[in-house]
């Protein structure tokens, strides 16, 4: 550091050389500095205000526009930034979106015809990819519809009781084809088993699911029913 003489009140400071070669370390105090305080003018250090206090308006200080809330109708002072501020708290601006759909204002229609188009022309191509199509639909599974089911959760005890070489599968572990089968075998054969109530599945349902599972080399054991016939589901595994 450097020893300098305050250009004000002349007492002797220390400062850095690298602030007086950039025309700063003329004074010892911010007092000195500021003429009405007894510090002396030097071109270029004024203060902003020129000294005075009270006679210019601060540089950010602006009057204030009163606005009307929609939702408790009482006025609010908003500034130049705040034009586009329709309420006066975050409390009314809640209330007044209740029963409309937030992230769309209320607005049913929202998306174009060509928007609509080229979404679906994009989800098309990305359902063609198989890990996104088995991730997207395990994650259906696991979260519409409350995994096991009675059936499934019937076999479960069955395979427990029996010791069953089989792993339930039915919640989007394990995928076949873009099928996924309730219960696969875990000594390495190829073999699965899948449960369904008589409401949800069509006469045909067995045949085409067995079809699905025959193409790659799997096979099926499906059991359908409203209830589980543990004799008859020992005898055919």
């Amino acid at each position: 550091m450097i020893k300098r003489n305050c250009q004000a009140c002349s007492k002797k400071f220390l400062t850095w050389p690298c602030i007086v070669k950039k025309g700063f370390g003329k004074f010892c105090s911010h007092k000195c500095s500021i003429p009405n305080k007894g510090g002396t003018f030097v071109k270029g250090n004024r203060a902003w205000n020129k000294g005075l206090r009270g006679v210019q308006q601060a540089w950010n200080k602006q009057t204030p526009t009163y606005k009307e809330c929609p939702t408790c109708k009482e006025k609010f002072p908003t500034v130049k930034w705040e034009q586009k501020r329709k309420y006066c708290s975050a409390q009314c601006k809640a209330e007044s979106m209740k029963g409309k759909s937030a992230w769309n204002k209320g607005k049913t229609n929202i998306y174009t015809k060509v928007m609509l188009k080229k979404m679906s022309k994009n989800q098309k191509k990305l359902w063609q990819n198989k890990e996104y199509r088995e991730k997207q639909l395990t994650a259906i599974l696991k979260g519409s519809i409350k995994r096991p089911t009675n059936l499934e959760q019937q076999l479960i005890d069955l395979i427990s009781k029996h010791n069953l070489p089989y792993k339930y599968t039915g919640d989007g572990d394990f995928w076949i084809g873009g099928k996924n089968p309730d219960f696969v075998n875990i000594n390495g054969e190829k073999k699965l088993i899948e449960v369904g109530n008589i409401y949800h599945h069509q006469r045909n349902y067995i045949d085409k699911r067995k079809a699905h599972f025959a193409k790659y080399g799997w096979e099926s054991y499906i059991f359908i029913g409203d209830k589980l016939d543990e004799e008859e589901v020992i005898k055919s595994l």
